[in-house]
């Protein structure tokens, strides 16, 4: 076996060593994971799924979406809490091909026991078929 290859293997050895700690190092530094936040879902009248939320003081429910990076809200319900518009230098391109750049702030919005100060929110319908009040989208 020639030096390079002795090399190699001394390498891998030591790499494979390393890796095999690595999960009772990392379990020593990470607790287990715990609930933060739990909220009953309630089915719409089309089947997609809605939680009860909070924005600007007044209870609305949003539908739970995948779709897009940004949640959004309906620009009826932005004009009943009087949000200000601002233009976002990104546009949104929905599924249906429906173009929004614009966000609204949200002064205070609440999901269970989570609340957020300011929240951007993309104004306009992003869930297609019926228009609810806004939808949650996880961040990518």
């Amino acid at each position: 076996m020639s030096i390079t290859s002795k090399s190699v293997l001394s390498a891998l050895a030591i790499t494979a060593a390393a890796l095999s700690t690595c999960p009772a190092l990392a379990a020593e530094e990470c607790p287990p994971l715990k609930v933060m936040a739990s909220v009953d879902m309630v089915p719409a009248k089309d089947g997609r799924m809605m939680v009860p939320v909070t924005v600007a003081g007044q209870p609305e429910y949003f539908i739970v979406s995948t779709s897009n990076p940004l949640s959004s809200i309906a620009p009826a319900l932005a004009d009943q809490l009087k949000l200000v518009r601002e233009h976002s230098r990104v546009t949104f391109v929905g599924m249906n091909g429906q173009r929004d750049n614009k966000l609204v702030i949200v002064p205070t919005f609440q999901l269970g026991g989570l609340r957020a100060d300011s929240a951007q929110f993309i104004l306009g319908n992003r869930t297609g078929g019926m228009p609810p009040p806004g939808s949650l989208e996880p961040l990518g």
